[in-house]
C-alpha cells in the first residue's frame, strides 16, 4: 500500500479469521460508533500480540512517593484514531490514512503497525486538558476518548485486531544505462546500440613492406 504524505510504503496482512481474531462485543452491548485504530510496536512485541489476539494495556510504574507513579489502567492503550462507518472491516482508505498519519507524528518509529477496530455504544469524549492520565481514567465510562496530544485511547476489552503491516521508504527506481564501470557483466542496457564503424582496406601502398630483390 502506498502511503503518499510520507513517501513510504506498506505491506498489510490481513489476520486470518479465526477464534483468536474474533470481533469482541461492542462497549456496552451495541455498535453506535465504531473507530478504526493504528498501534506502533516492536517485532518483540508484535509477535506476543498476535500469539495471544490481543492488545494488553501498557504497563505502568509505582513509586511509594505517589506523586510520582503513573495512574494504572487496566482496560487502555494509546493509538491512532480515525472514526468510520458502522463497519466490521476497516476500509483501505482508512487504514492508509491512519499508518501515514501514525509515520508522521513519531508512532512509525516502530517497526510493526497493528491495526484494530473498535466498536461502541456511546460517542468518542474529546480531552483537551487534564493531560493523558485523565483520559485513560474515563475510557472505563465512556469507552473510547481523545487526548490533547492527538491520541486515541480505547477500551482494551472491546478491540479486535484486523491485520499487521510493515512499512519502508519508498525508494525511487532508477532506470539508468550500464557504463563502463558497472560491475554486472550481465546487464543489458536499454540504450540502442550503436552500428561498428566499418574497416577501410588497407593501403598496400603504404602499409606493405618493399619487395626485396
Amino acid at each position: 500500500m502506498d502511503l503518499p504524505v510520507t513517501n513510504m510504503l506498506a505491506l498489510v496482512v490481513p489476520l486470518p479469521e479465526i477464534s483468536r481474531f474474533s470481533m469482541p462485543e461492542p462497549f456496552k452491548g451495541k455498535q453506535f460508533t465504531t473507530w478504526a485504530l493504528i498501534h506502533g510496536t516492536t517485532l518483540e512485541a508484535a509477535q506476543n500480540i498476535l500469539l495471544e489476539g490481543f492488545i494488553r494495556p501498557g504497563n505502568w510504574s509505582f513509586n511509594h512517593d505517589y506523586s510520582k507513579s503513573d495512574v494504572p489502567t487496566f482496560w487502555c492503550l494509546y493509538y491512532m484514531g480515525l472514526e468510520i462507518g458502522r463497519d466490521d472491516k476497516i476500509p483501505d482508505w482508512a487504514a492508509r490514512k491512519l499508518m501515514d498519519r501514525s509515520q508522521k507524528w513519531g508512532k512509525g518509529e516502530q517497526k510493526v503497525l497493528i491495526g484494530a477496530l473498535y466498536r461502541g455504544a456511546d460517542s468518542h469524549v474529546s480531552y483537551k486538558g487534564g493531560g493523558n492520565e485523565m483520559a485513560q481514567v474515563h475510557v472505563a465510562n465512556c469507552g473510547i476518548v481523545t487526548a490533547s496530544e492527538k491520541y486515541t485511547i480505547a477500551h482494551s476489552n472491546h478491540v479486535g485486531l484486523q491485520y499487521f503491516a510493515l512499512k519502508w521508504t519508498n525508494l525511487p527506481v532508477e532506470n539508468g544505462d550500464d557504463e563502463d564501470t558497472s560491475s554486472d557483466v550481465n546487464y543489458r542496457g536499454k540504450r540502442r546500440r550503436r552500428s561498428e564503424p566499418k574497416e577501410e582496406p588497407p593501403d598496400t601502398a603504404v602499409n606493405s613492406e618493399s619487395a626485396k630483390p
